[in-house]
């Protein structure tokens, strides 16, 4: 009950009961003022805890954004990496496709020198 209703309690037996002295009242009040003090106070450790959490979560997630950053560097690199091996690799099969064909043109001529040498 809130003090005002403590307030209300206590005028309505004051006048039902004239032998109610007004220390009781004090003593209601003081007593109900006291519970909403210990209750103040678990409300404020409960805020303390809340407050307490917030920071570690936001401490855990500017770790994780690091994290994913750094995880997201490396990847581009790997990626760029990647794609460097890629142009390597078509470089080489330009390379070995035109050494095939200069392989292929060389027996094309000596398979042509062949048959002039046997008519000779």
């Amino acid at each position: 009950k809130s003090i005002s209703e403590l307030e209300k309690e206590a005028h309505l037996l004051a006048k039902t009961q004239k032998s109610t002295p007004s220390h009781d009242i004090l003593k209601a009040k003081d007593a109900k003022i006291s519970q909403l003090n210990r209750d103040l106070e678990e409300k404020s450790e409960l805020v303390d805890v809340a407050k307490r959490t917030v920071e570690e979560v936001k401490l855990r997630f500017k770790q994780m954004t690091a994290k994913f950053d750094t995880e997201k560097e490396r990847s581009t690199g790997l990626a760029h990496e990647l794609r460097s091996l890629k142009e390597m690799l078509l470089s080489e099969k330009d390379a070995k496709k035109k050494l095939q064909e200069d392989i292929t043109a060389v027996q094309t001529q000596l398979g042509d020198e062949s048959q002039i040498a046997k008519k000779i």
